[in-house]
């Protein structure tokens, strides 16, 4: 159930733009929420890490049999969010060795 909120909040931080002071704290709220249960639930960590990951790749979405592309400035902002995203990682987990 946490993987599911967890993969769902990054799913917003990721698609929302970040343009004006209220969505800068809603995506700080956003991240916050999400790392807190990275922290509470140790097995998250991989989980949100691996979703980051298949965020980033070049791939394209299947509908009824038509292959459809993203946006070129869709896809921008979602990779830059992602890559933010990432570096909160880097500072707020610990390496494991």
């Amino acid at each position: 159930m946490s993987a599911n909120i967890c993969f769902q909040s990054l799913q917003m931080f990721i698609s929302e733009a970040i343009v004006q002071a209220p969505g800068i704290e809603y995506h700080v709220g956003l991240a916050q929420n999400i790392l807190q249960q990275c922290l509470d639930m140790t097995e998250l960590q991989n989980e949100l890490l691996c979703g980051l990951v298949k965020q980033t790749s070049r791939h394209t979405h299947h509908k009824g049999g038509v292959q459809v592309n993203r946006t070129a400035s869709k896809l921008k902002h979602s990779r830059v969010s992602v890559l933010l995203f990432l570096i909160f990682l880097i500072f707020y987990f610990n390496p494991k060795e």
